[in-house]
């Protein structure tokens, strides 16, 4: 989205509620930069999760193995949500998450879901989540890792 499109929805937001986004929004010029080069090569390229791993260096892309943490966990969330019983419209009215949001996470279509949208989806369903660090297996990443390059924040 262009920024002279987010300020024009942004203008029909109450005051109280357009302040908390414009907030949420804030980023550093470089930020923005980032996040638009990023937003714009997915917008071209689309690709399907096989292909992110596969990325050349400079690309955006995922770790497969954080892909992979967040569809187990969310995979585990929706397990628990059909053992609830509970539809998608009722975990979206207690997240205020919209119901096709939660559809594409729960179906993989979200592979780097902010933590606020996990933790409200958990929450929905009497579920927290622990986020903590572990030695990896493989001990420390040289920098710069070919292939991975930075993502803005979304």
């Amino acid at each position: 989205m262009t920024e002279q499109r987010r300020m024009s929805r942004l203008d029909d937001l109450p005051a109280e509620k357009r302040a908390l986004v414009e907030e949420r929004l804030a980023r550093t010029p470089e930020e923005r930069l980032e996040e638009e080069r990023v937003r714009d090569w997915f917008e071209r390229h689309r690709p399907g999760p096989g292909e992110l791993a596969e990325l050349e260096d400079g690309d955006p892309c995922f770790l497969p193995e954080q892909v992979e943490a967040v569809r187990g966990m969310v995979g585990a969330l929706k397990a628990e949500r059909a053992r609830l019983g509970l539809s998608l419209a009722d975990v979206a009215e207690q997240t205020g998450l919209t119901r096709p949001a939660i559809s594409r996470l729960e179906n993989g279509h979200r592979l780097n879901p902010t933590l606020d949208t996990l933790y409200r989806y958990a929450r929905a369903l009497g579920r927290t989540i622990a986020l903590i660090s572990e030695p990896h297996p493989q001990g420390p990443t040289p920098s710069p890792q070919p292939g991975i390059a930075p993502m803005a924040r979304t």
